[in-house]
């Protein structure tokens, strides 16, 4: 199965964390991890403004070891996410999942791995297919 996931997957949930083995077993059936560039950024500045900047860069090192395949936004999933925007004013969706939401739409990936609660609630495909063009 492939799916968008967040890099901070690639790092295991805290063992308190009471849905460690339920993120576990979604991790471990997934056969190709994919992120974007825009995620990536936003989880190393995440972990240096909390754990400090050795946390990020031990993190950034095990990504980049890892396999995970790193998509760049494009100029067009960048009008594709102000689309979605326009379309959904009163949800809360940042920048980043709607650029998400696009490249799911462009690459064609229905699922993703995530730990965010709004972005998590949301069927992506549905976000995107939405928008007028289509």
């Amino acid at each position: 199965m492939r799916s968008l996931t967040s890099p901070s997957g690639s790092l295991r949930p805290p063992k308190r964390d009471a849905r460690n083995e339920r993120a576990k077993s979604i991790l471990q059936s997934i056969d190709q991890y994919l992120t974007t560039d825009l995620v990536l950024v936003e989880t190393c500045q995440l972990l240096k403004a909390q754990f400090g900047r050795s946390l990020a860069e031990f993190f950034w090192e095990r990504l980049r070891d890892s396999g995970v395949r790193i998509e760049p936004i494009l100029r067009a999933d960048l009008d594709a996410a102000s689309e979605i925007g326009a379309r959904f004013p009163d949800e809360s969706f940042s920048l980043i999942d709607r650029t998400s939401f696009a490249l799911m739409e462009r690459l064609g990936i229905t699922r993703a791995a995530t730990f965010n609660p709004g972005f998590a609630a949301t069927d992506p495909a549905a976000v995107a297919s939405s928008r007028s063009r289509y």
